[in-house]
């Protein structure tokens, strides 16, 4: 019997969730609800599915396409896909998707488990920079993307507590490991770094939460059986914060290129600060593409999204991983 859903099964960590979850649970056991589309992304994810014999049903999380004729009482949802470029104009799937899904299986109770992923984004638009991200920041959006993945954590605040359904939030900072996505931060570096690029050598200054796509998915699995003490609970997935500048000397080292510092003048940094703190007051006039330069530019040169380490192990007492290091493994 298919008690186990999966969405974003195709996608960089849906990947890894699958080939962890069956050295757990049967493989009959698990139906991943995948993309009705067929871009390169979504094919090569379905053909490590099919590999692995795992059920795949194609569906639409914005229309409702697909939902129907679902397992009625599902033991554990896990609900990974999103809308997660933070340049496009449509991100409906990440809250009426999130919605959508709910409504697909009204037999939801205290039995049922979810676990959804969100994201630090939620938090780009703060201004306590001086403080690290915990569970209990306050979210201060500042983007699309940022906006419809709170309102799709609010929505299963609210489901939760008229169900009782047991409800875990990852809120994800920075991912990296192998197979991030194309043209994502850890790509476009990368390009730069071999086509010789002085922009990765500049001393960038804003800090930015990371954890490995491993160490994500070995949580989930874990999270599947663990008891939390509320219905509705919330943790960050961070295990460490560096600079852009730091990252990118990793990577020129792994691609054994030469790394020199470049340093740029102070009132660069402030005035390149500056405006991107103030890009926000420009979302509704600027073109989508070009206020997502300037969102990108304010996560990485302020510490918006600079993280607390390993919070969430104080909440998750039982889990017993080895996180990986960004400097040591990458």
């Amino acid at each position: 019997m298919e008690d186990i859903i999966v969405t974003g099964s195709t996608g960089f960590i849906g990947r890894r969730l699958i080939r962890d979850l069956l050295n757990v649970y049967e493989t009959d056991r698990i139906l991943c609800l995948i993309r009705d589309e067929t871009n390169e992304l979504e094919l090569s994810g379905r053909k490590i599915l099919n590999e692995l014999n795992v059920k795949t049903k194609p569906i639409d999380l914005v229309s409702g396409k697909g939902l129907e004729d679902l397992p009625k009482n599902p033991k554990i949802i896990f609900h990974l896909a999103a809308s997660t470029e933070s340049g496009e104009k449509d991100h409906r799937c990440n809250d009426k998707g999130t919605k959508n899904l709910l409504n697909a299986f009204p037999g939801l109770n205290k039995d049922t488990k979810f676990i959804f992923t969100s994201t630090t984004a939620i938090f780009s638009g703060r201004k306590d920079l001086d403080q690290p991200l915990t569970k209990y920041s306050a979210p201060s959006p500042s983007n699309e993307y940022g906006r419809t993945k709170l309102a799709a954590e609010n929505i299963l605040s609210e489901y939760s507590e008229r169900s009782g359904i047991q409800c875990m939030v990852f809120r994800l900072s920075t991912v990296w490991g192998d197979g991030t996505r194309k043209d994502g931060l850890f790509d476009k570096i990368n390009k730069l770094v071999k086509t010789g690029s002085l922009i990765p050598r500049f001393d960038w200054k804003g800090m930015t939460g990371l954890i490995n796509v491993d160490n994500v998915s070995d949580i989930l699995v874990s999270a599947s059986n663990y008891k939390p003490e509320k219905d509705f609970s919330v943790n960050i997935l961070s295990h460490e914060s560096l600079t852009l500048a730091r990252i990118s000397e990793v990577i020129h080292r792994k691609n054994n290129v030469e790394y020199k510092k470049i340093k740029l003048a102070v009132f660069i940094w402030k005035a390149a600060e500056i405006t991107a703190r103030r890009s926000a007051a420009f979302e509704k006039i600027m073109p989508g593409g070009l206020y997502n330069l300037f969102w990108r530019l304010n996560l990485i040169v302020n510490d918006s999204l600079h993280c607390k380490p390993d919070e969430f192990l104080e909440n998750l007492s039982d889990l017993k991983i080895e996180l990986k290091n960004f400097c040591d493994d990458y």
